[in-house]
């Protein structure tokens, strides 16, 4: 049985009326079903570490920026312990962190315990999954070879996304939006589009600049 605990906050574009009480259940189906886990999550938006649940398997599995960062450590009896800050794990009992400091260290290997004895703290790369019973990461995408597309296609593509993740969010929360003449805020503006009503707009005034 599959079993999925969220930390931060996730949106599916694909279904931007979903709240994380629907898309958690969604995503165990499918991966019960067979499906990787990362394709499952591959159009998901937001902040999020999720944690799958399976007998005799543990796995830490990031937003692909990795937005939601993740430390982690060994203790001398084996165990693994993660946590959202490195400094968080010298509050746990056992755990010796060099000079009350992070020995931070980016690899897939398994956090070690140095010569000194101090634990070595390492973090979760973005694109990297975490083996909760291992403690190694790895890699998890690109899973296939990468296919040529046109501007275009990648275009129309990814603006389908980027707006039904704003109106996922917007549905959840109330947004500001900030409004400059740059192209940014132009882009921005033509993605609200559909949800500009639920928006909150505003500009920056310089104090060094006259109102006009």
């Amino acid at each position: 049985q599959t079993r999925l605990t969220l930390t931060g906050y996730i949106i599916d574009p694909l279904h931007p009326e979903r709240n994380a009480a629907e898309i958690l259940p969604a995503l165990a189906d499918e991966m019960e079903k067979g499906r990787d886990p990362h394709d499952a999550t591959d159009p998901m938006g937001g902040r999020w570490i999720l944690l799958l649940h399976r007998p005799g398997t543990g796995l830490l599995i990031p937003d692909s920026c990795g937005l939601r960062q993740a430390y982690y450590t060994r203790t001398a009896d084996g165990s693994l312990f993660v946590a959202s800050q490195p400094g968080l794990l010298q509050r746990v009992p056992g755990i010796r962190v060099g000079d009350g400091l992070l020995l931070d260290r980016f690899g897939p290997e398994p956090p070690v315990i140095l010569p000194s004895g101090e634990m070595q703290v390492l973090r979760l790369l973005p694109n990297h999954r975490l083996d909760l019973v291992s403690g190694r990461s790895t890699r998890f995408w690109p899973r296939k070879p990468f296919s040529d597309i046109t501007l275009e296609d990648g275009v129309a593509r990814s603006s389908v996304l980027f707006q039904r993740q704003l109106a996922a969010v917007a549905g959840r929360y109330d947004l500001a939006c900030t409004l400059t003449a740059g192209f940014d805020s132009r882009i921005m503006l033509s993605a609200l589009r559909g949800i500009v009503k639920w928006i909150r707009f505003y500009v920056n005034r310089h104090i060094y600049h006259p109102d006009n």
